[in-house]
């Protein structure tokens, strides 16, 4: 029997050979209008202008500052005689005249950033796709691409091949992303790469394109690169005293100065460039709705939407994979099958959210209503219609997406990849949507309430346990009722519990900088004064508050606590239950998990101190680069990062001998190992601060997951004692994006 695939590709090769005919003859004529062909002339002459503006600037400074050593030589042995004040005067403008050129001038020699390469098709290995890609740029006008590359973002473009090399040919690249292969039809595909080839068929004005978003960019670079120097200027040149540390403040100045006029010349040149690109793409765009159709055009951007959040929630499967030791063989696999399974309330939300789309003025793109709005009004038929997979235009796509994904683990985790964590994909979703139905049941459980300080404790068993179950079930319904009656009352508590919190982090980081004598604003950092007793009264009326708080929410957790400790107390007489489960298999479970979730309660202390530590370090780094001859910061900052390192250090020794209670690619791998991989280098601030974010996502997500389990288990026996599923709380689909 033949293969289904097999069979699909004889589909499309029929098709397209039905079709030949039809969409190699040349597309309807997408017009453009005079003006706006020589609206996107000016417009590139207008960007052309602006950096000449800025060369413009480096020679005048460069002329004034020549013509100042020059005509006021003289200066220095005026009247009175020379001086070292007339000195400085005379200098000063030299000074900061040769560091405003030398720093105006170094982004014109800075090399761009060079991106990896891709993966390029083979077309004796994939005849069919080049033969399909060669005519849709036959039927739009445009010149066939010199090269396919494959990537695994959910995008497409097509580019000059070698740059500005390619301006003047037609040496171009088109650049395919698997996971629309995986997620579209065939019609949708065509209808993309329409749109990319009828950029191309624009000629002039992709040229033009080319050119203005270079321009762009460069002027994005370029100020961006100022900062990064002002910054620098500051450290290295901010350590003299008295009248020199005024020249260096003045050079600053300048550089701040040139620095601002080249944002706001970027600013005024995506302003006047904007409006031009979104006209190109509203022109690609009538090639793709001519050629596909106005209905296949409404089709494809809203499943180039659902690809987008896919990709987006699919992060969270990468990471916890990575976490294990394991990483998913096809991520444009893992793509669409999130795409394909997004929940009800957040794929309506990703479709809704169109109608209140504005496009901006900065915007290179029109807003997708607008983009649809223009679809609905060309109400075009199309001349290509195919809804078979797109994946069946590839010899072998699975192979293709395997090898593209291996080329993105490379790419992003380098050295840290190695072929021998890759698993099954089907294998990860697995996993992934039973921790997401484990999280739903935990959701369930705590009904959305809880704050890192007071986390639902691990379930305390009642000394006896011998009820009737009939009785033991109806005061475990009223006891769920009163967690769904009440829940309401607590969402405001932990809302102002976590503003609470913050409001706290914000009055340490005040205290901190002003035990360094630095001044700061009072109001920015909730105090009445900037003094070091307003901060301690400040933070002494905040504690206070968040006590009270964690007082009113204390007894709603902890009848979260006991509806999980005596359901599960169950467990260890399961005589008592209904013999329709493995209630062994499902307490030993339970005496582990609890014995590492005790454990890691020992810790929350530490980490949540270790958090407070975190907090002050980031205030402290923002504040050394303006204060680096702060004696007291600089030692506040050294003493705290040898705590911190010490903290970091102690917490992972303390839960060294503690195993890992899930599957691991590492059998013998610790909780300690798992929470850090290995301690940072004291000497490296970025070590530790990526230290500190692995041990608090990696901490507070295993102590999640270990509850999640506790959640499952807790709903497995009520549903033995006849009890339904609680009601899940209300949730905002954009919470939901995060997995």
């Amino acid at each position: 029997m033949e293969h289904p695939q097999e069979v699909l590709r004889g589909q499309v090769d029929g098709r397209l050979a039905s079709e030949t005919k039809q969409h190699i003859t040349k597309l309807e004529s997408v017009e453009t209008p005079l003006l706006y062909r020589a609206g996107i002339v000016l417009v590139a002459i207008g960007m052309l202008i602006l950096p000449l503006i800025y060369i413009a600037m480096i020679f005048g400074v460069g002329a004034l500052t020549g013509y100042h050593a020059v005509a006021n030589l003289d200066f220095i042995s005026g009247r009175g005689g020379p001086s070292f004040g007339r000195l400085l005067v005379y200098i000063a403008p030299l000074v900061v005249g040769v560091i405003l050129v030398i720093f105006m001038i170094k982004p014109l020699f800075t090399r761009l950033q060079k991106y990896p390469d891709n993966i390029v098709l083979d077309p004796k290995k994939e005849p069919r796709f080049f033969a399909f890609v060669e005519n849709i740029c036959r039927s739009v006008g445009a010149p066939i691409p010199k090269k396919i590359d494959i990537m695994c973002d959910v995008n497409a473009s097509a580019s000059y091949n070698r740059g500005i090399l390619s301006f003047a040919g037609q040496d171009l690249c088109l650049t395919v992303g698997l996971p629309l292969v995986a997620g579209m039809t065939t019609e949708q595909l065509a209808g993309v790469l329409a749109h990319e080839f009828g950029h191309f068929a624009q000629k002039t004005g992709m040229r033009m394109t080319y050119l203005i978003r270079s321009i762009s960019f460069w002027f994005a670079r370029v100020a961006n690169e100022k900062e990064a120097m002002n910054s620098m200027l500051e450290n290295r040149f901010f350590q003299f005293d008295g009248r020199l540390y005024m020249l260096a403040l003045l050079a600053k100045f300048f550089v701040w100065l040139t620095s601002k006029v080249l944002w706001l010349m970027m600013l005024v040149g995506n302003v006047i460039s904007g409006f031009m690109l979104r006209q190109m793409e509203y022109d690609a765009d009538r090639y793709e709705i001519r050629f596909a159709g106005s209905k296949a055009f409404v089709s494809t951007l809203h499943q180039l939407r659902r690809l987008g959040y896919g990709s987006f929630t699919s992060q969270n499967d990468l990471g916890d994979a990575f976490s294990e030791g394991k990483l998913p063989d096809n991520v444009p696999a893992l793509i669409v099958s999130h795409a394909e399974n997004l929940p009800p309330e957040l794929a309506d939300h990703a479709l809704a959210t169109i109608e209140t789309e504005k496009t901006g003025i900065f915007d290179t793109h029109p807003c997708d209503k607008d983009r649809l709005a223009q679809a609905h009004a060309e109400n075009a038929p199309g001349i290509f219609h195919n809804d078979t997979p797109a994946t069946t235009l590839f010899s072998d796509f699975e192979a293709l997406a395997k090898q593209a994904t291996e080329k993105y683990y490379t790419d992003v985790l380098q050295d840290q990849f190695s072929a021998d964590t890759l698993v099954s994909t089907t294998d990860i979703l697995t996993q992934q949507d039973g921790r997401r139905e484990d999280n739903k049941a935990f959701y369930r459980m705590q009904r959305g309430i809880g704050i890192v300080e007071y986390p639902i404790k691990p379930p305390v068993y009642p000394k006896e346990l011998n009820v009737n179950l009939s009785d033991f079930a109806a005061k475990l319904e009223k006891l769920r009722t009163e967690l769904v009656e009440e829940r309401d009352d607590m969402v405001p508590l932990v809302d102002k519990y976590e503003q609470l919190a913050e409001k706290r982090a914000v009055i340490l980081q005040g205290m901190m900088l002003l035990e360094c004598g630095m001044r700061l604003k009072a109001k920015e950092f909730h105090l009445r004064k900037s003094s070091t007793a307003a901060a301690e009264e400040a933070l002494a009326e905040v504690n206070k508050e968040i006590a009270d708080n964690k007082a009113a929410i204390k007894p709603y957790v902890d009848k979260c606590s006991m509806r999980m400790a005596v359901v599960l107390k169950l467990l260890e007489r399961p005589e008592q239950l209904p013999a329709d489960n493995d209630w062994a298999a499902m307490h030993r479970e339970y005496q582990q998990l609890l014995s590492v979730h005790k454990t890691l309660a020992e810790q929350n202390s530490q980490v949540l101190k270790l958090m407070v530590s975190f907090s002050l370090l980031n205030v402290m780094f923002m504040n050394l680069q303006s204060h680096s001859d702060n004696t007291k910061l600089v030692a506040k900052l050294e003493k705290l990062i040898a705590k911190s390192h010490e903290q970091l250090s102690t917490i992972r020794e303390n839960l060294a001998t503690t195993l890992y209670p899930f599957q691991h690619a590492r059998e013998d791998m610790s909780v300690g190992h798992f929470l850090l991989e290995k301690l940072p280098d004291v000497e490296e601030p970025a070590q530790i601060g990526q230290a500190f974010d692995d041990v608090f996502t990696n901490f507070f997500s295993l102590r999640q997951r270990i509850l999640a389990r506790f959640a499952v288990l807790t709903e497995t026996v009520e549903a033995s004692l006849g009890l339904a599923v609680m009601p899940e709380p209300k949730e905002n689909p954009a919470d939901l994006i995060g997995g």
